[in-house]
């Protein structure tokens, strides 16, 4: 079994800036970053091979929920940041 040596974060959200903002952190933190993704859906599929460390997801992407990708026992095991517009959560 290979380990990583960098942690993977995966990134979702559909506001270019705030994506790009979320990316530069977590490079200069020393992580490799899945995404970012702009849909619920493309992340889902990016989910089913790739296990993050950690999850930064806008909750509303685009006028939809992201519940499968936060949903306990999918193929997630990581910590999430979960974001919308009210604040952190």
């Amino acid at each position: 079994m290979a380990f990583r040596t960098r942690p993977i974060v995966l990134i979702v959200e559909d506001d270019p800036v705030i994506a790009m903002t979320y990316e530069d952190a977590a490079i200069d933190a020393g992580a490799s970053v899945g995404g970012p993704f702009l849909s619920c859906e493309s992340a889902e599929k990016w989910l089913s091979v790739h296990h993050p460390d950690l999850a930064i997801i806008d909750i509303a992407l685009q006028r939809q929920a992201c519940e499968k990708a936060v949903r306990p026992g999918n193929s997630v095991c990581c910590s999430f940041w979960l974001f919308h517009r009210f604040g952190w959560h």
